[in-house]
Parts: structure tokens; sequence; C-alpha cells
């Protein structure tokens, strides 16, 4: 082990990781965080390690909805924006 002295530092970086842990529990890899107190201890998932890759699929036109509101809003409120600026500037 690298910081097992018992050093003030040593004892200070042990308090970042304290508690997790990699490793295969009822057969699911993954990052696991120790809970619980000495007689009730047990584990808490914090990251599953699956082996497939997600399958998604597109649901929500998103992108499209957002260039066509854009396509609508985007020259008449940068008008506007405009007129205020330049109601608002200085005269030098």
């Amino acid at each position: 082990m690298q910081n097992a002295t018992g050093s003030r530092r040593s004892k200070a970086k042990r308090g970042i990781t304290k508690g997790y842990f990699v490793g295969k529990i009822e057969g699911t890899w993954g990052v696991w965080q120790r809970v619980g107190y000495k007689r009730r201890r047990s584990v808490r998932p914090i990251l599953i390690f699956v082996k497939k890759k997600p399958n998604y699929r597109k649901r929500f036109p998103f992108f499209k909805i957002a260039e066509g509101i854009a396509q609508r809003h985007l020259l008449p409120e940068l008008g506007k924006a405009m007129d205020r600026a330049l109601a608002n500037a200085r005269q030098r």
C-alpha cells in the first residue's frame, strides 16, 4: 500500500476514498460504498459495470424543434435587443 503509514498525511488521505471499493458482489461488478456501522454493515452500488452497450433510439425531435423556434424568433428578438442597446448607449 502506498500510504500505509500512521502519519497525519496518510490518515488525512484515507478519508477521501473511505468506504468505496471496486469489486464483484453477487456476480455484479461495480463501484460500491460501504454503509452502516460495525454490526449492521452493508454495501450500496454507486456505479455498475455492464457488458452490453446501450441501445437508444430517438424519441424527441429536440434539434428540429429548437431550430424552428430559433428561425422564427431570432431576428425579431435580435432587432429588439439592438434597439434597446442603441437607445441606452452613451453618446461620446
